[in-house]
């Protein structure tokens, strides 16, 4: 049975019914894609270590919160298995994973922690390069004690020959709270 239309009004075309569809489900999808994302993001983030940060940060300025009580301003140029190496304003330092509680930043770092390499330089190695090089260094212990002077042997300890004394010092590498290159 036809009924007519009120003039000038005109049968809904089907198809127009099937866009509008369409066109719902992709806003749908849309939206759904959206909450994917950030529940996605949120569980990296969950998931993200310091040391995961410490390595997403590389080349980024940031700010270190050390267990000395030291919050240091640096850019992170490497990650090793068990320290970072930082520029400074002035200077080049190493500084142990243990020594570091918290790492500050103008931005989130979220990374798959799956994506990283895993870092196989120690301490200890950068420590006999640059006393193969004869470098002179501050050496900051734990408890606050920093020594100045140039790194003679490394080995199960660190030797240091004081530059005020001449004397030399033996540290225990687990003492050890920063290396900074003073030359």
């Amino acid at each position: 049975m036809n009924t007519a239309l009120p003039e000038g009004d005109f049968p809904e075309d089907p198809a127009s019914g099937a866009d509008r569809y369409v066109a719902d489900s992709r806003g749908d999808e849309a939206v759904e894609a959206r909450r994917r994302e950030r529940w996605s993001r949120q569980l990296r983030a969950e998931a993200t270590t310091l040391n995961v940060a410490l390595d997403a940060a590389i080349g980024v300025p940031v700010v270190l919160v050390l267990s000395t009580g030291e919050r240091a301003p640096v850019v992170i140029s490497d990650l090793g298995a068990d320290h970072v190496e930082v520029r400074m304003q002035a200077c080049t330092r190493w500084i142990p994973l243990r020594v570091i509680v918290a790492l500050e930043s103008e931005r989130a770092f979220v990374v798959d922690a799956e994506e990283l390499t895993e870092p196989t330089t120690l301490l200890v190695d950068v420590l006999e390069s640059l006393a193969a090089d004869d470098r002179r260094v501050a050496v900051a212990l734990t408890g606050g004690t920093v020594v100045r002077g140039d790194l003679v042997a490394v080995g199960s300890a660190v030797t240091l020959r004081i530059l005020d004394t001449g004397h030399h010092m033996i540290i225990a590498t687990d003492s050890i709270d920063s290396v900074t290159l003073l030359d």
